[in-house]
């Protein structure tokens, strides 16, 4: 077993006990599950219409990270992470991935669905941290991912002070459990 992919199941499974297991129970059922916030007891809100899931954040005060690995076969096309806060909560998130695949990009999405695609070369790189958690809610989840590009991307997504979960399928939340959160 190659060890990249050995670290990055072990963080997954990892990652999925810790995070992962309240963001799949909240989104096991088929129908709306009224997640409960630890400070004010809200529950999920509406928006344009559309279903908009909340990664669990506590008090807002924690740091936590997601890998992922889009080399893998198992987790393509849709490898990637997401990570956000409660809406209003200010949190930054960073990205670092390497590109395994050939020429793609890497795209960022939004939980109101706008998204910014990043050109990264086939052995390539790339790196971001960016701030969030806008008083509108527009980024109170953001998503990561080759959106769709023959670009084949592993690496880790991490937020401070917001909550993360991976999208792949071999140890993360899957594809679904992220389009909960933000669609791809």
């Amino acid at each position: 077993m190659r060890p990249r992919y050995l670290i990055a199941c072990v963080s997954s499974l990892a990652l999925v006990a810790f995070v992962g297991g309240p963001i799949v129970a909240a989104h096991a059922s088929g129908k709306k599950s009224q997640s409960q916030h630890a400070d004010n007891g809200q529950g999920q809100e509406e928006n344009n219409g559309k279903h908009v899931g909340q990664l669990k954040g506590g008090n807002g005060r924690s740091n936590d990270f997601a890998l992922f690995d889009g080399s893998n076969p198992l987790n393509q096309p849709d490898a990637g992470a997401v990570c956000g806060a409660e809406p209003g909560q200010p949190y930054t998130y960073n990205i670092a991935v390497a590109n395994y695949g050939s020429d793609g990009f890497i795209r960022v999405t939004y939980a109101d669905g706008d998204w910014v695609q990043y050109p990264i070369a086939a052995g390539g790189s790339f790196s971001l941290s960016q701030a969030a958690g806008s008083k509108g809610g527009d980024d109170r989840a953001v998503r990561v991912s080759n959106g769709g590009s023959a670009a084949q991307l592993a690496g880790v997504m991490s937020a401070q002070n917001g909550k993360c979960a991976s999208c792949d399928a071999d140890g993360g939340i899957g594809d679904a459990g992220c389009d909960a959160f933000v669609p791809n």
